[in-house]
């Protein structure tokens, strides 16, 4: 979505006014976005040398506290914005603006020597709340099977839960981490390990798990084309939202993400563009 003209006039006018100034945007949530979100400042300032932006990760939740309270210019969130966090901006005098920038496929991850190659969304959902323990039940060897999850915060978590778990509650045995690299880490270094992450952390040193819906159905990799023709089952949305219609350089900054430039950007750290 491109910014507005109007927006855009505000922009080049303050620019004008306050060529003299340093601008700091601050940037903080999704910890699977924190990379990408890096890569595409960088590049912008590189443009625009006058403007700083500062990128932190923490998790979702904590990009909207920090809108809320006024710490931050734009919140990445791999999840939608709750009706509860709408309520309390509009209890503070805004309206968030939602921003749609990507689209990524929740990798099923599992360590390269796993002999595990394929899962069905019910079998990925028995395993991770508990139902399935052990590898051999799906295919694998006589072993523990042991569960790794992102933390409370993350909007990787809620997503997983709410679309793949139907908000039943995780396995009491899973292990907690606070990162995709985190759990990226886990997985290369535990043969019996499974995880979750975003597929701008793929890599050759653990297995990308093909996935069915059903048994019925086809098992298929997370890759680019089949996150975008919405053939491999766990396909999200990935967001920026900033407090009302966006301004001075966050504005110009959102409408260069959105550009051919910073949609490649997009592309080459991993993610599915969506122009």
């Amino acid at each position: 979505m491109k910014i507005g003209v109007l927006g855009l006039l505000f922009y080049f006018v303050c620019s004008f006014v306050f060529a003299d100034q340093e601008d700091l945007v601050r940037i903080k949530g999704s910890d699977t976005m924190v990379n990408l979100e890096k890569k595409l400042s960088w590049r912008f300032m590189e443009k625009h040398p006058d403007v700083n932006i500062a990128v932190r990760g923490g998790g979702s939740d904590v990009g909207f506290a920090a809108l809320l309270d006024e710490r931050c210019e734009i919140v990445d969130s791999s999840r939608r914005i709750e009706q509860k966090e709408i309520f309390r901006a509009k209890e503070k005098g805004f309206e968030p603006k939602e921003y749609t920038i990507a689209l990524d496929g929740l990798v099923i991850a599992v360590n390269i020597n796993n002999q595990v190659s394929s899962l069905t969304v019910e079998e990925i959902k028995a395993i991770f709340t508990g139902n399935i323990a052990n590898w051999r039940d799906v295919g694998g060897r006589d072993a523990k099977i042991r569960v790794v999850s992102r933390e409370l915060g993350s909007g990787t978590y809620a997503f997983f839960r709410e679309h793949i778990l139907a908000d039943a509650d995780f396995s009491k045995d899973a292990i907690v981490l606070s990162s995709n690299q985190d759990i990226v880490d886990e997985i290369i270094a535990d043969k019996d390990a499974i995880g979750y992450c975003g597929m701008g952390f793929l890599s050759n040193k653990f297995k990308a798990v093909k996935v069915a819906k059903d048994e019925q159905s086809e098992y298929v990799s997370p890759t680019k084309d089949n996150v975008k023709n919405s053939k491999y089952p766990i396909c999200r949305p990935l967001f920026m939202y900033t407090k009302g219609e966006p301004v001075w350089h966050v504005g110009y900054f959102l409408n260069y993400i959105m550009s051919e430039e910073g949609q490649k950007v997009i592309e080459k750290a991993g993610f599915v563009p969506i122009s």
